[in-house]
C-alpha cells in the first residue's frame, strides 16, 4: 500500500510539472484568419495584410509552443506590432522583435517569449520582402 501511494504521489507531481511547462509557452487562442503586419522600425512600410495560409503559418512556426522568455530585455520598441485576427473575431496584440536571424521575441499581454530559433530566418525573409 504504501508503494501504491508513492507510486501516485510521484504521478501527480510529474502531472503538475507538466501543466506548469504548458503554461510557460505561447498558444495561439483560436484559429488564424489574418494578421496584419506593421512595421514600425526607422523607415516603416506600409502594412502587411496575411490572409494566406502557407503565410500565416510562417508565424504560427515561429511562434507556436514559444517558451517564456527569462533574459534581460532592452527599452527599445517593438520592430513590428502584429494584429491577429482569429476565425471566431476575436483579436490580438503581439509586439515582435528581431535581434539577429536566430535571435528574437514577441510579447503578447505583457508576457514575453522567445520565439523559434529555426524559423526566425523564414520570418525574417517574409516581412522583408
Amino acid at each position: 500500500m504504501k508503494k501504491l501511494f508513492i507510486l501516485f504521489g510521484l504521478l501527480l507531481l510529474v502531472g503538475c510539472n507538466n501543466k506548469e511547462k504548458e503554461e510557460d509557452t505561447f498558444k495561439f487562442r483560436d484559429e488564424i484568419q489574418a494578421i496584419i503586419a506593421i512595421d514600425q522600425g526607422p523607415e516603416p512600410t506600409d502594412p502587411q495584410e496575411i490572409k494566406n495560409a502557407d503565410e500565416i503559418n510562417i508565424f504560427v512556426d515561429a511562434m507556436q509552443n514559444a517558451d517564456r522568455y527569462q533574459g534581460p530585455v532592452s527599452d527599445v520598441g517593438s520592430r513590428y506590432k502584429l494584429e491577429v485576427t482569429y476565425k471566431n473575431d476575436a483579436t490580438e496584440t503581439i509586439d515582435l522583435w528581431l535581434f539577429s536571424s536566430i535571435t528574437g521575441r514577441f510579447e503578447v499581454d505583457d508576457v514575453k517569449y522567445s520565439l523559434n530559433e529555426k524559423a526566425i530566418p523564414k520570418l525574417i525573409n517574409f516581412l522583408g520582402k
